[in-house]
């Protein structure tokens, strides 16, 4: 039995070339219990030094009258470490670096780190009295564990891993602010190579660039690992600043980004009609302020009407008494803000016309009240009528309000005092919820006065040599109503006589008359 050695260090310049030979065969039979295994196994006892066998790699061959075997290769060299490393603790250096260190142990030529997870080799470190190692390439906030064994010639000893560690988080660049609303954004960032999910982010919010006010929006505890988050809850057009840091898994953080800020955008308040006419309509709404402008839309089919500077918007244009929507949104610094709620209204109806004759079917207590359409209105506009009913003296007595209906163009009234003085006007009325009435000033039709009921009845109160005294009721005419006395004495068919001049009417019901005629009290007209 025979070792050539095929590569060797030690020993002379003869004992380090691939012609070295250990010669075993007597080794064989130093050991008793060889000649009991001699079919199976032997021990042999290699030489106890370097010197007398250098460490390195042999090819064992057996062999009997110079006829030799094919070669098994076997490793010559030193006790491989009895111990594993112990303390091996990782400590982060940067984002991208790890350093470890470990305790010595005696009899290594140094120590072999390898990757815990692949079993990758990494890198060698000499037997130091203080080894340490430093972990290069790693990526941000990333999970990192080795392997550690000391070594000899022989190879690995036993090895010891390290528990789990983190690199440092890198700083998030390149935070954007997008889809900004009155009272939310979207916040979305970099991650900077930071590993996920094991960096966490903060979100830290101001209103004045973090010099006094500061607050958490979403904070470490969150465990945000998404690079994006929308912050909700603010307050409509009001500046805000933010800025992002990361977390490592074990809670280092990072430095702050860059802050950002934006202004959330301005709401509207629904608008409101505060003036209109028969083809117009003047809307307004509350100034939210910081606006640049606004942008006014038709809200049933979404028309861009205009883009005023102020709170108020003039629509024209129009047709008479019909409905207009619009919704208003306010354009600021952050863009354009939400659209308001739509609000709606009627332009006015048009004045109504007159009508020949305005007054007809007159009686002693009713007549009609005449108009007529030259806006022209639509057919579902709505008419007003007040009835006024006057004194002599042309106060006010009472007053009556009718509605007619759509395309009505006649009203009656009825129940009316005879021989009294009524006025009357028409108001068109647009469609709104609670209508306006026509454009300033209404129609006002005129007056007229409902006939006279006849005196009834005459009697003859007495009579002298040269008057009679007649009386008669005045049937409900008002007190304004006069009366004329005619008298005759053929019974009216030729020789008929006033008891006073036409122009001196009266309104009294007890006249004296000439006794040389009889008398009829008739109204004058």
């Amino acid at each position: 039995m025979v070792l050539q050695q095929i590569d060797g260090s030690g020993g002379g310049a003869s004992q380090s070339n691939g012609g070295f030979i250990v010669d075993l065969t007597t080794e064989i039979y130093q050991v008793a219990g060889n000649l009991g295994t001699l079919d199976t196994s032997l021990t042999v006892a290699l030489p106890p030094t370097s010197s007398s066998m250098p460490f390195g790699w042999y090819a064992l061959r057996m062999g009997a009258n110079d006829l030799y075997s094919n070669g098994k290769l076997v490793q010559a060299g030193p006790a491989k470490p009895a111990t594993a490393p112990l303390n091996l603790v990782g400590s982060a250096f940067s984002t991208t670096q790890m350093d470890w260190s470990w305790s010595s142990i005696g009899g290594v030529d140094g120590y072999n780190v390898y990757n815990a997870t692949t079993g990758v080799w990494i890198s060698s470190v000499p037997a130091l009295a203080i080894p340490t190692y430093r972990q290069a390439n790693l990526a941000p906030s990333a999970t990192v564990s080795v392997i550690v064994a000391g070594f000899t010639l022989s190879g690995d000893g036993p090895a010891t891993n390290s528990a789990t560690t983190y690199t440092l988080p890198a700083v998030p660049t390149a935070v954007t602010i997008s889809n900004v609303t009155f009272e939310d954004l979207l916040l979305s960032w970099n991650a900077s190579g930071n590993t996920s999910p094991a960096t966490v982010y903060e979100v830290t919010q101001s209103s004045d660039n973090f010099v006094t006010d500061t607050s958490t929006p979403v904070p470490q505890i969150f465990n945000l690992s998404d690079n994006f988050v929308t912050i909700e809850n603010l307050s409509a057009n009001t500046t805000y600043y933010f800025r992002i840091r990361a977390f490592n898994n074990v809670g280092i953080p990072s430095g702050y980004s860059v802050s950002v800020t934006t202004r959330t955008r301005a709401p509207v308040t629904q608008p409101v009609a505060a003036g209109r006419t028969t083809t117009s309509i003047d809307w307004t709404w509350s100034d939210p302020g910081g606006v640049t402008n606004y942008r006014v839309y038709n809200a049933t089919n979404n028309v861009l009407l205009a883009t005023p500077a102020l709170n108020s918007f003039t629509e024209v244009g129009l047709g008479t008494n019909t409905e207009h929507s619009i919704r208003v949104s306010a354009v600021t610094s952050a863009g354009e803000g939400p659209l308001s709620p739509p609000a709606s209204a009627y332009t006015l109806a048009a004045t109504p016309g007159t009508f020949n004759p305005p007054i007809s079917g007159l009686t002693t207590g009713s007549f009609l009240v005449n108009w007529s359409n030259i806006g022209p209105n639509p057919f579902a506009t709505g008419h007003n009528i007040v009835l006024t009913a006057f004194n002599n003296d042309g106060s006010m007595i009472s007053q009556t309000t009718a509605a007619a209906g759509h395309g009505v163009y006649s009203i009656g009234f009825g129940g009316l005092t005879p021989s009294s003085l009524y006025g009357y006007s028409i108001v068109a009325m647009n469609a709104d919820d609670v209508p306006l009435p026509s454009d300033s000033p209404p129609v006002v039709v005129g007056t007229t006065w409902t006939l006279p009921s006849a005196p009834n009845p005459l009697s003859v109160l007495g009579t002298s040599p040269t008057s009679i005294s007649v009386t008669w009721a005045t049937n409900n005419n008002g007190s304004s109503a006069t009366y004329q006395v005619t008298y005759s004495s053929n019974n009216f068919l030729i020789n008929i006589a006033t008891a006073v001049s036409f122009a001196d009417r009266f309104g009294g019901t007890r006249p004296s008359l000439p006794a040389s005629s009889p008398r009829r009290p008739t109204r004058c007209a």
